[in-house]
C-alpha cells in the first residue's frame, strides 16, 4: 500500500517494495488529482508485482519486441533448478525445433495458432524420417504423444 503525504507545498508518495521502503517526490504545483492517480497506479503495480503477475516498474510493451528465441532462453534458464537436466535438454530441443519452424526472429506477440500447426508437422515429418533412418518400427501413438509433451 502507498501512503501519500503533503510535504511543504509538494507530494510525497511512500511504498515499500521488496522489504525496502521507497518514496517518489512530487514537485510543488502539482495537482493533487494528478498525485492520486500516480498513487493508484502505483498500488496497482505493487499487487501484481506481489502476485507475482508482473515485476514493478516493468514496460508493458517491452513483451510487444519479446521474441520466440528470448523467450525460450530466458524460460529454460530460470527453470534450470526447478527440472532435471534431461527435461532442460528435451525443453531445449523442442524449442529448438519450433524456432526453426516458425523463424528465430517471430515476435512472441505475433504467434497464431497456425505456428503450432507448422510445427508439429515439421516434428512429425522429423519423426518419421528418424524412424526410417534408424529402422525402428513406426508408432505413430508413440510419436504423437511425444508431439503433445514437446508443444
Amino acid at each position: 500500500m502507498a501512503h501519500l503525504r503533503q510535504v511543504g507545498r509538494g507530494y510525497q508518495l511512500q511504498y515499500y517494495l521488496n522489504g525496502r521502503k521507497r518514496v517518489k517526490q512530487f514537485p510543488k504545483g502539482t495537482p493533487k488529482t494528478l498525485v492520486e492517480a500516480e498513487c493508484k497506479r502505483i498500488e496497482s503495480e505493487l499487487a501484481l508485482h506481489k502476485a507475482g503477475l508482473k515485476r514493478f516498474g516493468e514496460d508493458p510493451r517491452a513483451a510487444e519486441f519479446l521474441t520466440v528465441h528470448d523467450l525460450a532462453e530466458s524460460v529454460l534458464n530460470s527453470r534450470q533448478h526447478e527440472v532435471t537436466q534431461e527435461t532442460i535438454a528435451r525443453n531445449r530441443h523442442a524449442m529448438k525445433l519450433f524456432i526453426a519452424a516458425i523463424g528465430k526472429h517471430t515476435l512472441v506477440a505475433e504467434i497464431k495458432p497456425t505456428h503450432f500447426d507448422q510445427f508439429r508437422n515439421a516434428r512429425f515429418e522429423a519423426m518419421k524420417k528418424l524412424y526410417q533412418e534408424r529402422g525402428w518400427m513406426w508408432n505413430e501413438d508413440k510419436v504423437k504423444r511425444g508431439l503433445n509433451k514437446d508443444i
